[in-house]
């Protein structure tokens, strides 16, 4: 069966990998949410060129792997093949977050789903996103989702 072409972000190269990478759809999935959607569809394309041509599922999953004990920045810069500098300009161009707003915000995210969907105490959920406190997770879970886990919890 032939594959269609995908024609998401406005720049025949970026388009091109999207069409043959299901990783790079993914990707470009992902930060849609962070970003413009052209924007979001052209930078697996740009992170491709970036780290030699082809996306690394490892490198760029390090993160989505290790929420519970976070990995530095110097390791994840280490593990794409980047300074710690590179990686940084990387993650503003491409999600205008720093590499540890990012991290942080799959932690979060990957929190309020725990926190949605099971019946888990704050405190566990809370150590299993990587939160030393609970104090900490309530208080960078309040600056992303303005409301509190408790509260965000009590109204579905």
């Amino acid at each position: 069966m032939p594959r269609t072409a995908l024609h998401l972000s406005g720049d025949a190269d970026a388009d091109a990998v999207l069409s043959r990478d299901p990783l790079a759809l993914l990707i470009g999935m992902v930060l849609d949410q962070q970003v413009t959607l052209e924007k979001a569809f052209s930078s697996p394309a740009e992170l491709a060129r970036r780290l030699g041509g082809s996306l690394d599922a490892a490198a760029i999953a390090a993160m989505e792997g290790n929420l519970d004990t976070p990995l530095s920045i110097d390791r994840l810069a280490g593990r794409a093949g980047l300074t710690r500098r590179q990686l940084h300009r990387l993650f503003r161009h491409h999600t205008s977050m720093s590499p540890t707003e990012y991290y942080r915000d799959i932690r979060l995210r990957r929190a309020r789903l725990m926190l949605l969907n099971t019946t888990s105490p704050i405190v566990e959920i809370a150590v299993a996103t990587g939160f030393s406190t609970h104090s900490h997770f309530t208080k960078c879970y309040r600056q992303r989702f303005g409301i509190s886990p408790r509260n965000d919890r009590l109204s579905i």
